[in-house]
């Protein structure tokens, strides 16, 4: 078999549970029915199915902010859903912007591991918080940062 063809696998949606096919091993995880039935709602196909995308980036939002404060950081959330940035950190009388976004990685079984996200305009953040189902990820990372400051 060359690289252009696919092995068609046999899988579970994770939702009904109904077994449907696919072309790749790590590529789906619903079929077809659950998938639209869950992007119509406006739900998301991630880590929280069955959750709308609202949602999961308050969840996200708040995953940061408790890192965040476990680090020993003071925390400040936007109430607006159209604020700049999502938090504002301060540690040491610096004060940073943080936007929160939820990634993904492109697939276990890839040898290429590319985080995967929606990118936002540099400009609005100083650091970025990208939350994956294996953790979170800082760009640049906190405390690199906020020693390059004082």
């Amino acid at each position: 078999m060359n690289n252009k063809e696919s092995k068609t696998i046999k899988k579970e949606c994770v939702i009904c549970r109904v077994d449907f096919t696919s072309q790749n091993y790590w590529g789906k995880k619903y079929c077809d029915s659950c998938r639209n039935k869950v992007l119509k709602s406006g739900g998301s196909l991630g880590e929280y199915p069955n959750v709308n995308t609202g949602t999961v980036g308050a969840i996200s939002e708040l995953k940061v902010a408790i890192d965040l404060m476990s680090k020993g950081y003071k925390v400040f959330r936007a109430l607006s859903p159209v604020c700049s940035c999502d938090l504002a950190i301060l540690k040491d009388k610096t004060l940073l912007r943080v936007e929160v976004t939820t990634g993904h990685f492109n697939g276990p079984y890839s040898s290429n591991k590319t985080l995967s996200y929606d990118r936002h305009d540099p400009k609005n953040f100083d650091i970025i918080a990208v939350v994956t189902s294996q953790g979170i990820l800082y760009k640049p990372e906190v405390e690199n940062l906020i020693e390059k400051t004082l």
